[in-house]
């Protein structure tokens, strides 16, 4: 999930297949980034989490996903996983950035269209508009 809110506007909405597998009694993964949802770009922030049958299938899973790390990195970067954590550990910042991830108002305000995965077309992006489209960026993120 790279795209959680993105796609609809509402990351409730969006996690509506993962909701889905849960109905049907699937144990399921789900890896999910924050790197674009949140503008972590350089972060590389996410998180896997695997439903399990009881506490001792946890402990074997936990156990493997270790191993299976370790070798990759030694110490994952932390600044972008302490920023989400934040974020959604804090009702009122969790509260506004959810209002954040819609992005409306750049089509509502600024008249600047995109597609509901909120990607642009970079093509349209001239030396004599790209101030406009910074400004209006700018105004809907702080």
């Amino acid at each position: 999930m790279a795209y959680q809110g993105f796609a609809s506007g509402d990351p409730e909405r969006d996690a509506k297949a993962i909701r889905i597998f849960l109905d049907d009694g699937h144990l399921i993964g789900c890896a999910q980034s924050f790197a674009k949802n949140m503008g972590l770009y350089g972060q590389r922030a996410g998180c896997l989490s695997i439903l399990c049958d009881n506490e001792m299938e946890a402990v074997a899973v936990k156990s493997q996903l270790q191993q299976l790390g370790r070798p990759m990195y030694s110490n994952p970067p932390v600044h972008g996983a302490l920023i989400v954590s934040t974020i959604l550990g804090d009702l009122e910042l969790k509260k506004l950035w959810l209002q954040e991830v819609k992005v409306d108002r750049l089509t509502n305000e600024y008249h600047i269209y995109m597609t509901r995965n909120g990607r642009i077309s970079m093509v349209d992006v001239t030396t004599e508009n790209v101030g406009y489209l910074a400004n209006a960026l700018h105004e809907v993120t702080k």
